[in-house]
């Protein structure tokens, strides 16, 4: 008997396969971004803005153009994942505009470099190469992927993974912009502060939120009793997540984790950066 090929073993993975992969690679990258983002906060609330030590000119003009390239990128992305028809020419259009936009950040990095701002000139250079350069790292990943997505174009799982992906993107290139833009001044550290603190009070409301709900479900699923003990929000976690087939709220649940998690980085990082 012959063994199956790739294209026959993903149509024998049940459905929501790929789904939930890109999810956890999407959370792990998250993670990994946001880690570095939190310890450039942390250093840069703790010192001068003299001992940061920014770019005389700010950010180079090739960093908002980019800005603009990926707005263009992520939607024609998008609208690649939606239409059938002219799909395959608006994902030759996202791949060229993703390599333009890797060819414009090698140029924004030779340009510094060569005006005497390089990685090692001071800690917001070195920031600034670190931050774009793990982003560029994922653009790059990114793109082998739409080459993939361009190969299979047909596939509409593989096109709205790749719009999801450059979605992702995206957005943590709007936390990188607005970290290296916002923090090259005094006042930095304290409105990123702020954000934080709003962060935690509105991961609060959601958490709140998502027990409200969790408690209902056990309410009519489950009776009065386990409703009642479920107004402990530890009984009514621990159970939610045990019956959550039954109740059919993974997302409810997923959500609180995401909102306890958002809520004690919101309370950690505004502390630490509200008391400069």
């Amino acid at each position: 008997m012959n063994a199956p090929t790739s294209s026959e073993r993903s149509r024998q993975l049940p459905a929501g396969t790929g789904a939930l992969g890109l999810f956890w690679l999407l959370l792990s990258l998250g993670m990994l971004f946001l880690t570095t983002l939190v310890a450039f906060w942390v250093v840069r609330g703790g010192i001068e803005l003299s001992q940061l030590d920014p770019l005389p000119s700010g950010l180079p003009p090739g960093v908002w153009v980019g800005t603009v390239m990926l707005i263009v990128l992520s939607v024609m992305s998008e609208l690649a994942a939606r239409k059938l028809q002219a799909g395959l020419g608006l994902l030759r259009l996202s791949v060229a505009l993703s390599l333009a936009f890797l060819g414009l950040q090698a140029w924004n990095w030779i340009d510094l470099t060569a005006a005497g701002f390089g990685a090692a000139s001071g800690l917001y250079s070195f920031s600034f190469f670190t931050l774009t350069g793990l982003h560029a790292a994922h653009m790059i990943g990114g793109v082998i992927y739409h080459f993939h997505a361009l190969k299979h174009s047909d596939d509409a799982g593989k096109r709205r993974a790749a719009a999801t992906y450059w979605h992702f993107l995206f957005l943590c290139w709007l936390l990188i912009v607005g970290t290296v833009h916002g923090t090259a001044t005094e006042s930095g550290p304290l409105w990123v502060g702020r954000a934080f603190y709003g962060l935690a009070w509105g991961a609060l409301m959601g958490g709140i939120l998502c027990w409200l709900r969790t408690v209902q479900l056990i309410w009519v699923k489950d009776g009065p009793m386990f409703g009642l003990l479920g107004i402990c929000p530890l009984f009514s976690m621990v159970f939610g997540w045990v019956r959550f087939q039954e109740h059919d709220n993974l997302r409810v649940m997923i959500a609180w984790q995401v909102c306890i998690a958002a809520g004690m980085l919101g309370w950690i990082m505004s502390a630490s950066l509200l008391v400069f």
